[in-house]
């Protein structure tokens, strides 16, 4: 109980300490924002993820009300990176290409076609079970990217793995393995990649976002 106390004693002089350094450059609001997505990415990574996401998602709001411009410029940006490095992947006329402002797939029950694609969204959930997809190619790539997303994907322990994921906030996890916070990049091979007969590479992009993959 002492121990709880002196610790929330602490954060306090710390919070107050901080407002007083950036308070008059940032504002009040800000401040207030940022400790909230900061206490956000503390709950996500205990496991707490409701709670969790639902300060981060105040926080955001609290910023966007009152950094509409600054905002908007975040998100071109994030957009023109996501867009450059597009271009910068050679794809070639196999890839399938989807890009909405809200995407919903959801590969699970039935039969699907697992082929190249590139999916981008402004906000999009997409669920895939790789075990019921009709293979065509012995190597495929992946594309995801966006601003929001939520991403389920489970794939056989027989396929070969690689990902490349970054997630500006939110988390990312692989069976037994998670990363949750601010700037997440994960990057994974399955041990049997090199020896697989079927190879899958995800890469995987999104500013605000929950990846969850199961090998199974």
């Amino acid at each position: 109980m002492k121990e709880r106390s002196n610790r929330n004693t602490a954060l306090v002089l710390i919070f107050a300490g901080l407002y007083l350094l950036f308070g008059n450059l940032f504002g009040f609001l800000t401040v207030a924002a940022l400790i909230l997505i900061w206490f956000g990415t503390k709950r996500v990574r205990i496991g707490e993820k409701n709670k969790g996401y639902l300060l981060i998602v105040i926080g955001i709001i609290i910023l966007i009300s009152n950094h509409v411009m600054f905002v908007i410029g975040l998100v071109l940006i994030a957009f023109g990176y996501l867009y450059m490095k597009s271009d910068k992947q050679k794809l070639d006329e196999t890839f399938m290409q989807k890009q909405n402002i809200v995407q919903s797939i959801k590969w699970k029950k039935n039969q699907w076609t697992l082929k190249n694609m590139m999916i981008r969204s402004i906000v999009g959930e997409i669920q895939m079970d790789v075990s019921h997809a009709l293979i065509e190619e012995k190597e495929t790539k992946i594309v995801l990217q966006g601003i929001v997303g939520d991403i389920d994907i489970i794939v056989p322990d027989h396929i070969g793995v690689t990902i490349e994921s970054t997630i500006t906030i939110g988390e990312i996890s692989l069976n037994w393995e998670k990363e949750a916070g601010i700037i997440n990049k994960f990057t994974w091979t399955s041990p049997n990649y090199a020896t697989s007969d079927v190879k899958i590479h995800f890469d995987i992009s999104y500013i605000i976002g929950d990846v969850n993959i199961k090998i199974i």
